[in-house]
């Protein structure tokens, strides 16, 4: 499924903002009050091929393996340049938990203003589009589309139990597109960040919910 459904206006830079009403903001800070309060571990990874390190491909590869075990987690994936490595590509294709993937559309992908050939470059992302959707029926991708703005957002959100709506759990953040230019080429730096605290977690969530939805 490929939804390219945000508005066609962008909105002023002194607006971003204002996109979040008042009115969301308060019921977001009321529904943590007196959450359950509990401990936050970040570990931190980097990839550097050049001296053979590549902490950040191993940990997100085990990670999702591990994961996508599981018929009731649930990820959320969010890369703005959508080619994986092998071990990212198998991991979701070979998985047993549902996916949502968030993407730049053509439009929103950095190499569509790069010049006369470059802006063809965003359309092979479709074809790897189709082979993550055609590999798995877990899979949904998720395009995004704001007239004249680019996406380059990434991040995974890994929640637990979903049948008893619990929130994410763990969170990836970083420079890493999860892809062969940041695992080969790029040095990238992440932070694996796993929750005990629901107040954290209830963030978690609604970063992505904001993404995603």
């Amino acid at each position: 499924m490929i939804d390219a459904s945000k508005p066609k206006e962008s909105p002023e830079p002194n607006d971003l903002y204002s996109i979040v009403t008042e009115e969301e903001r308060k019921d977001w800070k009321s529904s943590l009050k007196g959450t359950q309060e509990g401990k936050v571990y970040i570990i931190p990874s980097i990839q550097l091929d050049l001296i053979n390190m590549k902490e950040d491909e191993e940990i997100t590869t085990w990670l999702l393996n591990l994961v996508t075990k599981e018929a009731n987690s649930k990820i959320d994936f969010a890369s703005g340049y959508l080619n994986p490595s092998k071990s990212i590509f198998d991991s979701l294709t070979n998985s047993s938990c549902k996916t949502s993937i968030l993407t730049a559309s053509p439009q929103a992908n950095g190499f569509y203003w790069a010049g006369l050939i470059k802006k063809y470059i965003p359309k092979f992302y479709w074809h790897i589009e189709y082979k993550l959707l055609k590999n798995s029926s877990l899979n949904e991708i998720f395009e995004y589309k704001w007239e004249g703005w680019t996406f380059h957002a990434k991040g995974i959100w890994i929640y637990d139990k979903i049948d008893e709506g619990q929130n994410p759990f763990i969170t990836v953040i970083g420079s890493s597109n999860y892809s062969n230019r940041s695992y080969w080429r790029d040095s990238e730096c992440n932070l694996f960040i796993y929750s005990e605290c629901e107040g954290f977690n209830e963030w978690m969530k609604m970063e992505a919910d904001y993404l995603f939805h």
